[in-house]
């Protein structure tokens, strides 16, 4: 059996309870985040070193299989 979590901003609270519950990563897939033409990301829009880049949030999707 498998479960597919999204883990956002590297929260893995979530995941890493079912790893201790005996599941195994099977695989990690990184989710590209669209960023506008204004230079938004994930609807955040805080600077990141006052050079006018923005910062949005990161996503993955954790698989985990269990026996």
């Amino acid at each position: 059996m498998e479960q597919v979590f999204l883990v956002k901003n590297g929260n893995l609270a979530e995941v890493n309870n079912w790893l201790q519950k005996g599941g195994r990563v099977k695989s990690i897939h990184p989710v590209s985040e669209i960023v506008s033409a204004y230079g938004y990301a994930g609807g955040r829009d805080e600077f990141t070193n006052g050079q006018g880049s923005y910062v949005g949030n990161i996503y993955a999707y954790v698989v985990i299989e269990f026996n």
